[in-house]
């Protein structure tokens, strides 16, 4: 991911293409998030976007590193995230 970020910064084409990738699974995302507030889950006042945006930063982390996130740690954020302990 790396790579490809440096890329898109020496090739428009690549920009364009990535940043589409990026609105593509963003809006993927954005619809689960969507389902779980329609089912109550989470509480209105948090912010879809922050939660969007911290799940995609770790992921991309772990995808720069080459290393697989384990479902703790994202389970452990969107905790804190939600206001849950953990």
């Amino acid at each position: 991911m790396a790579a490809l970020s440096a890329e898109a910064r020496l090739r428009p084409e690549i920009a364009r293409r990535l940043l589409q990738d990026l609105a593509e699974r963003r809006a993927h995302n954005r619809s689960l998030f969507d389902r779980a507030v329609a089912r109550g889950d989470p509480r209105p006042d948090i912010s879809l976007d922050l939660l969007l945006d911290v799940i995609t930063g770790l992921a991309q982390i772990y995808a720069t590193t080459g290393k697989r996130a384990p479902a703790a740690d994202y389970a452990l954020v969107l905790g804190r995230l939600l206001g849950r302990p953990g």
